[in-house]
């Protein structure tokens, strides 16, 4: 399986690899059964569900990780497929529910083409901690 990244925005390098990282993971975890040798399914779950984990890091760092659900799939023009997984999680500041939608656009060759974040609820959008601290730091 080839990964080709060809993000339109100006991403955090660290919270690109994450996205990337939990969305190779589920695309695999999608197709398990056509591999020769496919997980059990706790395997997969406890793989599925620490990259998760890391990938909220990278959203908020703060957050506590709880779960994650496939949230649905959106055909788009010339074969492409966004495929949107969100994770859920709880502010670590006042214990309120945090979720955040990772998008993975599949081309036709089923390669994952980019990764982005969707929509979210938290008070600081995914990623802004990183940047904020990045633009402290110049």
């Amino acid at each position: 399986m080839q990964i080709v990244i060809q993000s339109r925005h100006n991403a955090v390098g660290q919270s690109r690899f994450a996205v990337l990282l939990l969305a190779a993971l589920f695309f695999i975890t999608a197709f398990a059964s056509q591999l020769q040798a496919a997980p059990s399914e706790g395997a997969t779950r406890s793989i599925i569900n620490g990259a998760a984990s890391v990938v909220l890091k990278a959203a908020w760092p703060t957050a506590i990780y709880e779960s994650w659900d496939y949230h649905g799939t959106e055909i788009k023009w010339g074969g492409k497929v966004d495929v949107t997984f969100r994770i859920h999680a709880r502010s670590y500041w006042n214990g309120g529910p945090l979720w955040v939608d990772v998008v993975a656009r599949i081309n036709s060759d089923l390669e994952v083409e980019d990764v982005q974040w969707g929509r979210h609820k938290g008070f600081m959008p995914p990623g802004g901690a990183y940047k904020a601290v990045a633009y402290l730091a110049k």
